[in-house]
């Protein structure tokens, strides 16, 4: 019962502190975001009010994911649905990135960002094949796994190559702290599958994972959405970041709600004779 406490509490910490991390950064976003430079340029005491509530939401998430984490079922399988639902996230994600690559978009890309891009549509749709033959428990399932760290890398790596957006855009710094704790947490659902899983690791991981990355999902979807502007190609690609954060919480949530409960220890009936 205690558990089952522990593990709602950690799911409703990570999505109430993610949706204020992501109003918060959008609010700036619209204040102080520039469309036709795509410059962003807050004042000081504005990133650093925002910094500090991310670094002590990140801290808080990540005890009560590693306490709660410590206590799971591994055996525990996530229900096939909200699996298929995931995989089809992604492949919306990869779908409408390939729209936009081969539309408008590919000749205004240079060459290097063009070939991370595509390397990470590429993976965005063996990441999706993943999770569909884990829903239905099909062989190579372990292998398919090795997709998600390289589809994490990439979608920080074609970022940087992203001449649409400046060095010292603070929502991309939050974006490459989610995508390192997405990279941790797709290594960790590796070694889940060669059976040495490490549950602190994975509530480290999977908290930092939600909270950073709805932190930025959320405030550029609706940075977007709120100024109608056109999305672009990496807008598509994270896209699939929303769906990462759900895998995360999803994962260690089922884990932790069914973990075994303790066998009291048996006595010893024997009586200790001199």
């Amino acid at each position: 019962m205690k558990n089952k406490i522990l593990s709602i509490s950690y799911i409703c910490a990570c999505a109430v502190l993610g949706c204020i991390g992501g109003i918060w950064m959008y609010r700036l976003l619209d204040a102080y975001f520039n469309t036709k430079t795509n410059a962003f340029k807050a004042p000081g005491g504005s990133i650093t009010a925002i910094s500090v509530y991310i670094g002590v939401g990140a801290a808080l998430l990540i005890a009560l994911g590693i306490i709660a984490s410590v206590k799971t079922n591994a055996e525990k399988k996530m229900p096939r649905v909200l699996l298929l639902t995931i995989a089809a996230l992604f492949f919306v994600s990869g779908i409408s990135s390939l729209v936009m690559i081969f539309g408008a978009s590919l000749k205004q890309m240079t060459t290097v960002y063009k070939m991370f891009t595509i390397g990470d549509v590429i993976f965005t749709f063996v990441s999706a094949l993943y999770f569909i033959f884990k829903a239905f428990e099909l062989k190579g399932a372990e292998y398919l796994s090795l997709s998600l760290p390289v589809w994490s890398v990439l979608l920080i790596s074609s970022s940087y190559f992203n001449t649409d957006y400046t060095y010292t855009n603070y929502p991309r710094t939050v974006l490459s702290l989610a995508v390192a704790a997405m990279i941790l947490f797709s290594l960790e659902t590796v070694r889940e599958h060669l059976g040495k899983r490490a549950p602190w690791l994975v509530g480290l991981s999977s908290a930092l994972s939600v909270f950073l990355g709805l932190t930025y999902a959320i405030s550029r979807a609706v940075f977007i959405i709120s100024k109608g502007i056109a999305p672009k190609v990496a807008d598509s690609l994270e896209f699939a970041v929303i769906a990462f954060a759900i895998y995360a919480i999803a994962s260690n949530l089922y884990k932790i709600c069914d973990a075994p409960a303790e066998q009291p220890k048996e006595e010893n009936e024997e009586e200790k004779t001199d």
